[in-house]
């Protein structure tokens, strides 16, 4: 059994480095407040390839990088941030539960203009859910970069975003580049799911509640 570390232990031991951690905790503020260490690599590539060894381990798993990626701006529910208007990168923490209590801590753009909300391949494969057994009729056409692509929609359990959970949810698995910051887009249908929300690009502040009543 791995030993448990804090986070700040965890950056000292592998600096600059990406880690698979399991078995995490999260702090107030929905970051990683301690775990263990399962593997660490310069390569983000490295981890995504060898977490299936570690399927039916253990129940929680987060990728997360040691060092200073490029600024993006952390966003927490309930809260009012500010952030910079000219900022092309809104991100924020999320929890994706899988079929059999598994759980991925994971990093989500927020994206305005998206329709769907889209998960890592590898990261929905570790939590028991199967994208390429999905039919043709249940894929969605994306166009990305590299072209037109059918993706496969899956249904899963859960997404948390620090108090907030939504359940039932479909996403689109979809992979990313191997060294990016993130492991998938969140669509702006999940923050229409919450009683409140105002974005203020002008002033640059980002205000969510998942309040009972809607404020007038």
């Amino acid at each position: 059994m791995k030993k448990m570390l804090t986070f700040n232990q965890i950056k000292r031991k592998y600096p600059d480095m990406w880690v698979l951690i399991g078995d995490f905790e999260i702090d107030r503020k929905n970051n990683i407040k301690k775990g263990r260490v399962l593997l660490a690599s310069f390569r983000k590539r490295d981890i995504l390839y060898e977490m299936h060894k570690f399927k039916g381990k253990v129940k929680k798993i987060a990728i997360v990088y040691t060092g200073k990626l490029p600024e993006v701006i952390g966003l927490f529910l309930s809260k009012v941030i500010n952030f910079d208007p000219c900022e092309s990168l809104i991100t924020l923490k999320a929890i994706i539960k899988g079929k059999n209590e598994e759980e991925a801590y994971i990093s989500l753009a927020f994206d305005t203009g998206a329709t769907y909300t889209v998960i890592s391949w590898d990261t929905l494969e570790w939590l028991g859910y199967d994208p390429s057994n999905v039919s043709y009729k249940d894929r969605v056409r994306l166009v990305t970069g590299s072209g037109i692509e059918f993706v496969p929609k899956v249904n899963i359990r859960a997404l948390r975003i620090d108090s907030v959970e939504i359940k039932n949810i479909e996403v689109l698995a979809h992979d990313f580049p191997e060294e990016g910051q993130i492991d998938g887009v969140l669509d702006l249908n999940f923050i229409k799911k919450l009683n409140y929300y105002c974005i203020n690009h002008k002033d640059g502040k980002i205000e969510i509640k998942n309040s009972k009543k809607r404020r007038k």
